[in-house]
């Protein structure tokens, strides 16, 4: 896209998003609501730490994965599908096969020593972690994104393919919702009410069919909602009321949720069920009203957002292995868990800037792997 074209509000909501993982891994690590490489000894009862968790859970991932939807549209404007798929492995199965050999072993040392009291340096736990891959070190952790996102990027270019003499089809569908924004929520409401009950979400591909199917519909959508920019158009009309009742139902939905956990209730079948459908219509709520703000408020360019975009991917590789290290030493201090959280987000944030500047970008490897451009 050249530069007076490009729609650099979505390109600010990926570097925001990018940038929210740390706080809320760091979250983790106390909170206990979630897999963490570390984690605290004692799960601290905070409401901050649930609030954060549950709020960030509901959006952000889903959100991302409505940004690279419409990144894909963008991107098979300029190539063929040939040219789509080797850009798609080399800017994600690269780099997840890369971070699987030299950032997740790392990252899963620490957690070995910590919780499972492994003896032996980091050579020695190699077998060790491909050995409990899955079992214990939580596989390719937080890459899993990147992992969805190549098979959703494979989905969508088979969709095109058999679509591609009958594209009338996919602008009906583009229209379509264009004119009829909340219909989605019904289908992510489905999705929820059908498969959440039954697959509460781990992240691995075979066994996680309510997140792969309601992060699929998300990445979709954004092919769809950039097909057709009176897509955006609508989202801007209704942004507010997406606003009104992302806020109602988003309270709704962490109060039920907190009353859960400090009750220990376990809900029945048909309960989760209701459950999953605030879950749904909140979720889609949500990141629409983030793209409405974001579109109306952010979408300008900057050297800001252009140092961040160049770094945001980097960050994301490389900053679990950073907040684990630090987080791992902060604990040993006996610090109060809030300073803990607070000054462990900070100094990742620093570590990882110093040494994007100093390592990162200057290491030819790292340059390719980071999708770093000269």
């Amino acid at each position: 896209m050249e530069h007076k074209n490009r729609e650099y509000y979505l390109d600010w909501l990926r570097v925001i998003v990018v940038a929210l993982l740390i706080p809320h891994h760091a979250a983790i690590t106390f909170s206990h609501l979630g897999d963490a490489y570390i984690y605290s000894d004692h799960q601290i009862p905070s409401l901050y730490y649930f609030i954060q968790s549950k709020f960030l859970n509901l959006w952000f991932m889903r959100l991302l994965f409505l940004v690279s939807g419409f990144s894909s549209f963008y991107a098979l404007k300029k190539r063929n599908f040939r040219e789509y798929l080797l850009e798609r492995v080399k800017r994600l199965m690269v780099p997840l096969c890369f971070a699987i050999a030299f950032i997740c072993p790392p990252t899963a040392y620490l957690m070995a020593i910590k919780t499972y009291h492994f003896e032996g340096n980091i050579i020695d736990f190699y077998p060790e972690f491909f050995e409990g891959f899955v079992n214990r070190y939580l596989g390719w952790g937080h890459l899993w994104f990147l992992a969805y996102l190549f098979v959703f990027s494979l989905i969508l270019m088979v969709l095109l393919k058999i679509l591609q003499n009958k594209i009338a089809y996919i602008e009906k569908a583009s229209r379509f919702l264009s004119e009829h924004i909340f219909f989605p929520m019904i289908v992510i409401i489905f999705l929820e009410v059908l498969l959440r009950p039954f697959f509460p979400g781990l992240q691995n591909l075979y066994s996680d069919w309510a997140n792969f199917a309601v992060y699929l519909t998300f990445f979709l959508l954004g092919y769809l909602f950039a097909f057709r920019k009176t897509s955006t158009e609508t989202i801007l009309k209704y942004t507010r009321l997406f606003g009104i009742l992302s806020l109602t139902l988003t309270i709704v939905f962490i109060y039920l949720n907190h009353r859960i956990i400090i009750s220990e209730y376990h809900f029945a079948k048909y309960e989760k069920m209701l459950l999953a459908l605030l879950q749904g219509s909140d979720e889609y709520v949500l990141v629409l009203f983030f793209i409405g703000m974001a579109k109306r408020y952010i979408n300008k360019r900057s050297p800001l957002l252009l140092y961040l975009s160049r770094t945001s991917f980097a960050l994301y590789l490389f900053h679990y292995l950073i907040l684990s290290t630090v987080i791992y030493g902060l604990l040993k201090t006996g610090l109060h868990h809030y300073v803990i959280f607070v000054i462990s987000v900070l100094l990742t944030y620093a570590i990882f800037f110093i040494l994007f500047e100093l390592v990162i970008k200057r290491i030819e490897i790292l340059r390719y792997v980071c999708g770093i451009k000269s």
